[in-house]
């Protein structure tokens, strides 16, 4: 029995190369496969170096990112804050830039909360001059801003995923701010009236309810007066 023998490398090519002709097959420049090559190799080598850059670097930076998506904030004469994004910092941004400027106009704005940052703003010093002492942000409002013209101290609470003014947080505000020389008014802003739903049952009575969607406009939850102490 005769064995086979293996075709020769210059047969091999041969053939490859008549199956070209026909165009059964493409032929690919050595060259071509070496670069293809080096361009994969260089974006892997590009993947790794990111994954295993300096710890350092990659946090400064995240924090510039995180810095070019904070919300500005204007409260007067050289004081700017910078919200964190999302949350409830939205609403505490529309309450304001909306509410403020039609309700409380040039109103003095005495602490501002901050989604993760507890607060973004707060003058003890001169809440301290309205006769209120405050120990712990955490029982603190969302917004504190004391209405010059008219000397109401308004507290906002503004719902996203926490709860409105409801009878029980009158309660520890009144206490809280007790010893307050100024008027208290008490607010709850939502970002929509539809928001308003979810939390009616629960909304104090001689209390107040604002939404960013008609920001005009103030719901009045009885009482003797409409956005006025009691």
């Amino acid at each position: 029995m005769k064995r086979k023998t293996a075709p020769s490398e210059a047969s091999v090519e041969k053939i490859l190369e008549g199956f070209a002709a026909v165009g059964l097959v493409k032929k690919v420049a050595l060259s071509t496969l070496i670069a293809g090559t080096t361009q994969s190799d260089h974006r892997r080598d590009n993947t790794s170096q990111q994954r295993h850059a300096n710890p350092r670097v990659l946090a400064r930076r995240d924090s510039q990112i995180r810095e070019m998506q904070r919300i500005p904030l204007d409260l007067g004469p050289g004081v700017t804050i910078k919200l964190s994004p999302g949350g409830q910092n939205t609403l505490i941004e529309k309450v304001l830039n909306e509410f403020c400027p039609r309700f409380t106009p040039g109103g003095k704005p005495v602490y501002v909360g901050d989604t993760h940052k507890k607060w973004a703003y707060f003058d003890p010093e001169y809440l301290s001059s309205l006769g209120v002492t405050v120990q712990e942000h955490g029982k603190i409002p969302d917004i504190v801003v004391h209405f010059t013209k008219k000397n109401w101290l308004v507290l906002v609470e503004a719902v996203t995923s926490h709860g409105p003014v409801s009878p029980k947080r009158l309660t520890e505000l009144k206490a809280l701010f007790a010893g307050s020389k100024a008027g208290l008014v008490f607010v709850t802003a939502f970002l929509t009236r539809r928001g308003l739903l979810k939390y009616l049952g629960e909304i104090a009575w001689e209390t107040e309810v604002w939404a960013a969607d008609t920001p005009d406009h103030m719901i009045h939850f009885n009482g003797e007066r409409l956005l006025g102490p009691y």
